[in-house]
């Protein structure tokens, strides 16, 4: 049975990728932090991880993007889920009887509009969204609440207060699935690079203009601060290919001369859009 760190608890967002992903038959390990993910696999004591790497209201989650660079693991593939947040409390609680919303940082900036309504509300940011949910059950205090799913709320028996109230009503957040090796297959038709330029003129340049040469099409660019150099970038690209097919090769090395950094993140078969609650 393969073996899945994911982030949180049962009824997580992450668990739920995890279940739409592999099935149910698969041993899913309950992580506390992103690092714990990387350091499992990174013993064997894991065979792949989810993680969720950027989401279409708040953009990319800076954290995972710096593991990714970090450690060795590879992404083996993707997964777009439609995520719907809902305010979660005991039963019999009421709106005007809310001091304190708890939920994971990512979840509280996709409701900023919901939470601004009321200047009562304190948003408080917690382990994750279901960690969130089981948390104020056990309080059993009407002031409490929690931003988490529908499948959050059956498990830890909380009452859906407000349905929907992530500000974009078409949230997705893209998951990708990490593994130790990179096992490239056929079908495989996206990869995802990290790099760092060179520091000279027009080296940016150079490397798009690459994917245009090679007739690669470019899916996206996204730029993060190097911490130990101040502003100085690296990129995030992804792009549509296979690392077998000859001219990918080609344009890869010629993008290399480029670059004082250059790491392959992954190969792998670009990912389905799903709908949970």
């Amino acid at each position: 049975m393969q073996r899945v760190a994911y982030l949180g608890i049962p009824g997580s967002f992450s668990y739920q990728a995890t279940r739409i992903y592999f099935g149910d038959e698969v041993d899913p390990l309950s992580q506390n932090s992103f690092d714990d993910i990387f350091k499992l696999l990174d013993s064997g004591d894991g065979d792949f991880g989810v993680l969720p790497v950027e989401n279409s209201s708040v953009g990319m989650i800076t954290q995972v993007f710096d593991l990714l660079n970090q450690y060795n693991a590879k992404i083996q593939g993707e997964l777009f889920l439609r995520v719907e947040h809902n305010l979660l409390t005991i039963s019999g609680a009421r709106l005007e009887d809310i001091k304190e919303i708890y939920s994971h940082p990512q979840a509280i900036q996709q409701c900023a509009k919901f939470l601004g309504q009321s200047q009562n509300w304190q948003a408080i940011p917690f382990f994750d969204t279901a960690k969130s949910a089981k948390w104020v059950k056990g309080q059993k205090d009407k002031a409490l609440a929690a931003i988490g799913s529908t499948e959050a709320a059956r498990l830890y028996g909380l009452d859906i207060l407000v349905s929907d109230i992530q500000d974009n009503s078409s949230n997705y957040t893209r998951f990708v699935i990490i593994a130790r090796e990179n096992e490239i297959k056929a079908d495989y038709n996206k990869i995802s690079l990290n790099l760092t330029l060179n520091h000279t003129a027009g080296s940016l340049y150079k490397v798009v203009e690459q994917f245009a040469k090679s007739n690669l099409n470019m899916l996206s660019i996204k730029s993060r601060p190097i911490v130990s150099r101040p502003f100085e970038y690296m990129f995030y690209i992804d792009f549509e290919g296979n690392l077998r097919d000859d001219n990918v090769k080609y344009a890869l090395k010629r993008i290399q001369r480029h670059c004082s950094n250059f790491k392959i993140l992954g190969n792998y078969k670009a990912g389905t859009f799903k709908h949970i609650l």
